[in-house]
């Protein structure tokens, strides 16, 4: 299932993408499409041949899906930071002994935050079998993270849409109308805004969820090291009076 998710991952950004393009220019040069898909070349059998087409059409969607979810993680809006979290953890004792977070102290903005999130990474997937709570949690985590990278690449997506469109209109303004304009700038300002939201949500959903499990998991972890411990201790003491009995 997760591959299935992954395949989709890459090819829903390609397709949106070309389905936005294509409906955007549909609305704004209608004539231009129709005499496309209207002349004897379009028509032609063994120039557009339907199954050619759809492999065509899955390779772009495909090459394209990729590209977007490339340039998604450029943007450090789009860049979970965990660095305070990690912070947090180490305060309270729950990791020890790593040295990514003397170097994440000392590092800025996106350097600090990929430190930080190699970090949780190493934790999460350190404990993947060994941990009921952590195992128990990686399907869903999987699921938020296709959904953060798909609504990502999305908008990414659309936002090259809108900039391939303002410039085709800029260079065919006789050829269309400004209401079609209106129509268009409306419905890809309505379709970016939609998924930049579901983008954020999903990355504010990933974050919250990973950080709840990773911290009741080490806080389980530490609670079992201090009773051992204190039982090593217990134990320590009790043997020095049977040896040494005459010591308060």
């Amino acid at each position: 299932m997760n591959d299935i998710y992954s395949f989709f991952r890459y090819i829903l950004p390609g397709a949106v993408f070309i389905f936005e393009l294509g409906l955007s220019l549909a609305i704004l040069f209608p004539d231009s499409v129709h005499k496309t898909l209207d002349s004897s070349v379009a028509k032609n059998p063994h120039f557009l041949n339907a199954a050619v087409a759809l492999i065509l059409g899955t390779f772009t969607a495909i090459a394209l899906g990729y590209l977007f979810t490339v340039f998604f993680r450029f943007p450090a809006l789009f860049l979970i930071d965990y660095s305070r979290f990690v912070l947090k953890l180490s305060k309270l004792h729950y990791i020890e002994k790593c040295s990514l977070i003397l170097r994440m102290k000392k590092e800025k903005c996106i350097k600090r935050r990929k430190t930080a999130w190699i970090i949780v990474s190493s934790i999460w997937f350190e404990r993947s079998e060994s941990s009921p709570r952590i195992k128990g949690a990686t399907a869903r985590t999987q699921s938020l993270s296709n959904i953060l990278n798909s609504s990502a690449a999305n908008t990414i997506g659309t936002f090259i849409a809108i900039i391939i469109v303002i410039e085709t209109v800029a260079c065919n303004w006789s050829s269309t109308s400004l209401s079609r304009v209106i129509v268009v700038t409306f419905l890809l300002g309505l379709a970016f805004a939609a998924q930049l939201d579901s983008c954020l949500d999903a990355k504010k959903t990933l974050q919250e969820f990973c950080e709840i499990i990773i911290t009741n998991t080490l806080a389980d972890e530490h609670k079992a090291k201090k009773q051992t411990l204190d039982l090593s201790k217990i134990k320590i003491s009790i043997l020095s009076a049977m040896k040494w009995p005459w010591l308060p």
